[in-house]
């Protein structure tokens, strides 16, 4: 059932559509969803879409570069789209979602345990120095928050390491992110603590509307592969590998 499902969406691709190469933008360092190691670059997300784009007859090529330059790639066509990026309706304005998220995640306000610092809600945070990603969206309630004293990093690995100095006083991240590298890279595992969760929200892999309706058409058929993968338990082997 699953082959003829696959040969089914396979066959409803327009002829330009499969001779198209895709870029996916990615930022730099993601684990466990995107990232390198030993050269290649690996992760939850990548092995998704490689495994779609493989039975879509679609090339793939993703680029891992700062999440600024991901989002001015894919504003102004230089990238197909994101490997992986929440919902946020701005950025409907140029992007198509696919119908189906990748994956779940929770953005959660980390910090130092030996601190003992209780987040009852984000006013605890006013007038602390809070680590932050730039240009991410961690959804309206931490977003549109006033008050907040935000430092502005790269990418989830500088948000371990400041928190781990001591240069702020909480980070806020996403939470399988985080712990991955404070633990696989730094042995940091014990150090922090969850003390305050935001949100859990979806994640997607979007596509750049000035592809114009070859966009649209991926993003719909990402979609239903992934509703298939989900079904048929693919994406949950694909997750065992990494967590």
């Amino acid at each position: 059932m699953k082959k003829i499902f696959i040969i089914f969406i396979f066959l409803l691709l327009p002829t330009d559509v499969l001779a198209e190469k895709v870029m996916l933008a990615a930022i730099e360092d993601y684990p466990p969803h995107h990232y390198k190691q030993d050269g290649k670059i690996k992760g939850y997300n990548v092995e998704v879409a490689r495994y779609i784009f493989e039975h879509l007859g679609i090339e793939l090529e993703i680029r891992l570069m700062p999440w600024k330059r991901c989002l001015e790639k894919v504003k102004t066509g230089k990238a197909s789209g994101l490997l992986s990026s929440s919902y946020v309706r701005e950025r409907e304005s140029f992007l198509y979602y696919p119908p189906e998220p990748t994956r779940l995640q929770r953005n959660v306000v980390f910090v130092r345990k030996s601190d003992q610092m209780k987040v009852v809600n984000l006013d605890d945070l006013k007038g602390l120095r809070v680590g932050v990603i730039d240009k991410y969206s961690y959804g309206p309630e931490f977003d549109n928050h006033q008050g907040l004293k935000k430092t502005l990093c790269r990418e989830e690995e500088e948000l371990v390491r400041i928190l781990d100095m001591g240069r702020v006083n909480a980070a806020v991240a996403k939470e399988a992110v985080f712990l991955f590298i404070a633990s696989e890279r730094y042995g940091l595992k014990d150090k922090f603590e969850v003390a305050y969760v935001i949100n859990e929200k979806p994640s997607y892999t979007p596509f750049s509307k000035t592809m114009g309706k070859k966009g649209r058409e991926l993003a719909d058929k990402f979609g239903k592969m992934l509703r298939q993968m989900r079904e048929d338990g693919m994406l949950q082997k694909i997750m065992k590998k990494y967590r």
